[in-house]
């Protein structure tokens, strides 16, 4: 009989620990930080640097954001007329 209570209680302090995990995680993930570009000392735009290929300078981070996909509108059917 104490196995089971022992084991219900291990059970509930496990089940609590995720559940914290988890709630202090998805409020780190609600937050997404978006890029930005990176400016000089005047406030100008910084442009990349093409002799460091695996890094760009542009962007704080040394990362561009992905380029959004153009949506395709599609062309409407003509009707035949007789």
């Amino acid at each position: 009989m104490e196995f089971f209570i022992i084991a219900g209680i291990a059970l509930v302090f496990f089940v609590a620990v995720i559940v914290f995990d988890k709630l202090m995680t998805s409020s780190e993930e609600q937050t997404p930080v978006e890029p930005k570009r990176a400016r000089n000392k005047k406030g100008q735009f910084k442009g990349d640097d093409p002799s460091t290929p695996k890094v760009n300078e542009a962007w704080e981070g040394g990362k561009a954001p992905k380029p959004k996909k153009k949506t395709v509108r599609k062309k409407k059917a003509v009707k035949k007329t007789k």
